[in-house]
């Protein structure tokens, strides 16, 4: 297992530029990893340009020689402003993992976006509520993910939907090296099938059509790497994506 970090936030981004990252050295990728998007202001809408709609749809169909590349993806930082992540294309596109973030209390993260794109959460860390002055040496003494920083030193602050969605992408690794011949909808299916809830006295859990829990800003749960794995040995695959069009329906004027 390798890590390689593409860097493209670096100035001004072209469709084609994201395009390119997205489908870099497809060949031998299993897993990209992003956290960026529109603004998370409350004020922005936006979404993967057609270059990079077709680069996303080409690692998933094309990727892992032909099982499909994982992408997973931050829901973004802007639940202090009550940004949706509906609002963001990369986030709400059924071809990606998006991961939003608990606290240590397995309640949201106040910071964690609230959408029906959230397919699961991870443990980084961060109050539920905004805090105030008074609650902020509170929040320092609770636990936190400790990871190194390079130069011997490491970082005790690992917060954010930022670092939800890498740590989410180490676990389908697992997942992956459990099972290399799962499909990319094959790892979102365990994953809702596997996931369980973290908190049940956080508001806002419900029960859907299809017999799943899900909270808006949660997804199906926390992730559950032991379970995720154990169920992954014995996967059967749920097959190809299939897509249904209607025709629109006009009202009377």
């Amino acid at each position: 297992m390798s890590l390689e970090g593409v860097r493209i936030l670096n100035g001004p981004l072209t469709d084609a530029q994201e395009a390119i990252a997205l489908v870099h050295a497809l060949e031998v990728v299993d897993i990209y990893t992003a956290s960026w998007g529109p603004e998370d202001k409350g004020n922005a809408i936006g979404g993967p340009g057609h270059l990079t709609r077709k680069a996303i749809l080409k690692g998933v169909t094309q990727g892992r020689r032909g099982k499909g590349a994982i992408y997973v993806w931050a829901a973004g930082n802007g639940g202090a402003y009550l940004d949706n992540c509906n609002l963001d294309g990369y986030a709400s596109s059924p071809f990606t993992v998006t991961v939003g973030a608990l606290g240590p209390e397995g309640r949201s993260a106040f910071y964690s976006e609230h959408c029906a794109a959230v397919l699961a959460s991870v443990y980084v860390g961060g109050p539920h509520y905004p805090p105030s002055k008074e609650d902020l040496e509170k929040e320092r003494q609770k636990p936190k993910v400790v990871v190194p920083e390079g130069r011997g030193k490491c970082r005790q602050t690992f917060q954010g939907t930022s670092a939800a969605a890498p740590l989410a992408a180490g676990a389908i690794a697992l997942l992956l090296q459990a099972n290399p011949s799962l499909g990319w909808r094959d790892v979102q299916h365990i994953i809702l099938n596997t996931c369980r809830i973290p908190s049940p006295e956080e508001h806002g859990w419900l029960w859907n059509a299809a017999g799943f829990h899900f909270h808006p800003k949660i997804g199906c749960g926390a992730l559950d790497v032991d379970r995720m794995v154990a169920s992954a040995i014995h996967w059967k695959p749920v097959g190809r994506l299939k897509t249904w069009k209607s025709p629109p329906v006009k009202g009377k004027k």
